[in-house]
């Protein structure tokens, strides 16, 4: 009875690490995906204004 009790609270602790480890997970992909967007930004200006590069043209030019 005793072993039952214990692995239950072993079983439980690792579903709770799990979750709070998914919940890790999705904060940092959040903060990679704005970093991404940040950088995307910054790279695309820096080709357009020193290799003078027109990414967005005017469709029919």
């Amino acid at each position: 009875m005793i072993s039952l009790l214990v692995l239950s609270i072993v079983f439980w602790l690792v579903l709770s690490s799990a979750k709070t480890a998914d919940e890790k997970a999705n904060e940092n992909n959040k903060r990679n995906k704005n970093n991404f967007g940040k950088f995307f930004i910054v790279y695309t200006h820096l080709i357009q204004n020193f290799l003078s590069i027109p990414l967005y043209s005017e469709l029919g030019e």
